[in-house]
Formats: C-alpha cells, structure tokens, sequence
C-alpha cells in the first residue's frame, strides 16, 4: 500500500476548520463525535469532532476539531451549554470569537468565545462569565 498516497488523499478529501483571529458565524451540521488527537509526542488527547458550515452555505463545510475542557469557560464547555440549551448543537449558529493572548510566560493562546454560552451563563449565574474570555494552547488541532 502507498501510505503516502491515501494520506494525501484523505488529506485533500476534508477541509479542516482551524479557526484563526476574527469572528465566525458558524451552522452545526452533525453531532459532535468524540476523537482522540495523538501530539507530537505522543500523547493522546480528548477531543470532539463536527461538521460546519460557514453563512449557511450547505458547500461550505469543514469539519471542527474541539478539545475537550474541564470547565464551562473552555470551547468545548461552552459548546456544551448551547447544546444543553436547545437539546443539540446541530442547526445550531455558533458565533465564535477568536482572539490572542500572551500569558505571563509570553507563551501565546488563542481565546475563544461561543457569544450565546456567555450568555446562556450569565442567566444561570454559573461559572465566571465576568471576562467572557476562554484561553486554550495553541498547539494541537
């Protein structure tokens, strides 16, 4: 078998969403699946997977890779509280904001922002919603 081949074809066959600086108006396509990321080290880490699609345009989709948090403040915990909120997160239009930020080591992070879970937060008083600011590492997918 040619490895190299089916990789490149498996690459070429789904475009990957990798959201960088800006917002996005994103539609929720498929349930989240539940994946598994192997790094550069090796490790294996949690992470969802889901189809979207950008301005409603059905041909327009990308599939979204989100690592799992621990917290409601993470990505993924905010997903999660907009799907817990409507019963599922397919039809679902996510405003993402994403942001950089520098931490005190002056490593870099990306922060996100699903607007309707920082609201959906603050009704229910739960979490510290005062930033409305997530921060995860930039590495991995």
């Amino acid at each position: 078998m040619d490895y190299k081949k089916a990789a490149e074809e498996l690459n070429n066959s789904v475009d990957i969403f990798k959201p960088e600086l800006g917002t996005y108006n994103l539609v929720v396509v498929t349930e989240p699946e539940e994946s598994i990321f192997i790094d550069g080290e090796g490790v294996p880490i949690d992470q969802i997977k889901m189809v979207v699609c950008f301005g409603g345009k059905k041909e327009d989709q990308k599939l979204w890779y989100v690592r799992k948090g621990i917290t409601t403040q993470s990505l993924y915990g905010q997903l999660i509280v907009v799907g817990q909120e409507h019963g599922t997160l397919v039809g679902q239009t996510i405003e993402l904001i994403v942001n950089k930020q520098t931490d005190k080591t002056g490593k870099t992070k990306k922060s996100y922002i699903v607007s309707e879970a920082i609201d959906i937060l603050a009704k229910k008083d739960i979490g510290d919603v005062k930033s409305g600011v997530v921060t995860e590492n930039v590495t991995g997918k």
